[in-house]
């Protein structure tokens, strides 16, 4: 499968996660409202009893008063309706101010890069800018000996590019070129939109779901306040996060492509993706986290050993396999080699 095919189906994907989202969202509010509220009926069960005596549900004695239906109908819409407004909210939060509560979790030591401090970054910074038509973004410099580099922020006009020292250190000319039009790309092309405001948007509705019982939000108290905190964790936890990753591993070929192309030099960027990989490219305050560790170029995490649950589970792997990636940018090298010599063939 060539880079150029990595490209056709990512739109696809990509279109059809994006649509989920609300779908998976209705879904996981009726599947969490229907098994507590099953639950609930359930009297007999004495580790039922213990859970509504510690979290001190009086309304649970109220359900026995009416039919099973009558709550399920009752219920719903008032659950749904806690569920939509505080995933609302962390949305509008996220898209405003997820670029900066992201940066200050994962670069809290990262300095500006100037043209007194670091000349040659900010001049290709903004040649590659140039080359994908797009204003120059700020760059800092994190102090990681890692070779790493990842960007936040909503749009073009507000974003910002993070590289680790070890990067600096370890890559020419070239390739430093190529890895800073990987990121121009994904700056240009909207993506850094989603990764930004998806990852703080999943973070946020864990943390409000976490606090919304012990809040005095008349919303939150009671059973349905629980029923919206749990469908929150469900979804915040496990859904969302799922589609997230899923989604951005589908991308990173059509970002590999699109930084080739920017370049005009594919090998570029299959040689830095070597080089960082051997010098290593984990970061400390995003390990373990597929989340975070998806805007990066490559995972941002100690490589894990090769097994029959690596295999299983690698498929929700922050990035696809690098081999992979390789081989696409190796075939997108012979075509551009082709086009150029006039012997390319479709």
């Amino acid at each position: 499968m060539t880079i150029y095919d990595h490209i056709g189906a990512n739109k696809l994907r990509t279109l059809t996660a994006v649509a989920f989202y609300p779908v998976l969202l209705l879904i996981s509010t009726g599947l969490v409202f229907f098994l507590v509220l099953s639950m609930l009926y359930d009297v007999s069960n004495p580790l039922i009893i213990r859970v509504l005596n510690w979290v001190h549900i009086s309304i649970f004695y109220e359900l026995q008063s009416q039919p099973f239906n009558y709550w399920l109908n009752e219920g719903f819409l008032y659950v749904l309706t806690g569920v939509l407004g505080f995933c609302s909210i962390m949305l509008v939060i996220s898209f405003f101010f997820g670029d900066e509560l992201i940066f200050s979790y994962t670069s809290p030591h990262a300095r500006e890069a100037t043209k007194k401090t670091h000349p040659q970054l900010v001049s290709m910074v903004e040649v590659s800018a140039i080359a994908a038509g797009l204003p120059a973004p700020e760059v800092y410099v994190a102090p990681d000996e890692s070779a790493n580099l990842y960007s936040l922020g909503r749009g073009p006009k507000d974003a910002c590019i993070i590289i680790t020292e070890g990067a600096l250190k370890i890559l020419n000319k070239s390739e430093l070129e190529a890895v800073l039009a990987y990121q121009m790309y994904n700056i240009g092309n909207r993506e850094i939109l989603m990764t930004t405001t998806g990852i703080s948007f999943v973070y946020g509705i864990v943390m409000i779901s976490a606090l919304l019982p012990f809040s005095r939000i008349k919303i939150g108290r009671g059973l349905w306040g629980w029923i919206i905190s749990l469908t929150l964790i469900f979804y915040g936890l496990i859904i969302a996060p799922a589609v997230q990753i899923l989604i951005s591993r589908a991308r990173v070929f059509t970002s590999d492509a699109g930084a080739a192309l920017i370049t005009r030099n594919p090998l570029a960027l299959l040689s830095a993706l070597e080089k960082m990989r051997g010098h290593g490219t984990r970061i400390e305050t995003i390990e373990n986290q597929p989340l975070l560790s998806n805007m990066c170029i490559l995972p941002a995490e100690r490589p894990e050993k090769e097994d029959y649950f690596g295999y299983v589970f690698g498929w929700f792997d922050s990035h696809p396999d690098i081999e992979d990636r390789l081989l696409a940018l190796a075939d997108m090298e012979g075509r551009y080699k082709q086009r150029l010599e006039g012997t390319f063939k479709t």
